[in-house]
């Protein structure tokens, strides 16, 4: 909308609209992972029973009880175990469910960040204007080589001049020695 102004409110702008869905997304992680704690204390809770059951099916048997009820405190111990499997299958949907909404919302944050790098990288490209950024290079470049090139007869100017300068600055040194 141009000059920011939002006629019929500020929940329909596309900033609020990704506010909402960032919070619908955590609110949603929110109570996957407490219903995820839920189905684990009633696990714990079904481990505890079958714990009682076996201590009573030990104590039946030592004890030479009634056959009828060991087998069915046998037969309840199979169908906690059996509770207990469909729970582990729920936590572990849930859990799925958990990783699906999190890889979603990672991919609508990548999405999100791409098309500002892509904003950012399209205001570079107005900004810099290629042919004019060449012939500056251009430029550059040879005033680089005009440079080397001064460097290098500097260099060899350098090199004719070393061996007359060593020789006077033995001279001076000869000199300073007699003074001394």
């Amino acid at each position: 909308m141009p000059l920011g102004i939002n006629l019929f409110g500020s929940g329909h702008t596309e900033e609020a609209q990704k506010e909402s869905a960032k919070e619908m997304v955590r609110d949603w992680q929110r109570k996957l992972r407490s219903e995820v704690r839920g189905v684990d204390r009633s696990i714990r809770k079904i481990e505890q029973e079958e714990d009682k059951i076996r201590g009573e099916i030990k104590a039946m048997a030592s004890k030479g009880g009634d056959p009828k009820s060991v087998q069915m405190l046998a037969k309840s111990l199979v169908r906690s175990s059996k509770a207990k499997a469909r729970l582990y299958t729920s936590r572990s949907i849930m859990q799925s469910a958990a990783a699906e909404l999190e890889t979603t919302a990672a991919t609508m944050r990548l999405s999100d960040s791409m098309s500002k790098s892509t904003e950012v990288m399209k205001q570079m490209n107005s900004l810099v204007r290629i042919p004019e950024m060449e012939e500056s290079i251009s430029s550059m470049k040879r005033e680089m080589m005009r440079a080397g090139l001064i460097e290098e007869m500097m260099d060899e100017g350098m090199e004719d001049l070393a061996p007359w300068l060593r020789g006077r600055r033995m001279r001076r040194w000869c000199a300073l020695e007699d003074f001394f």
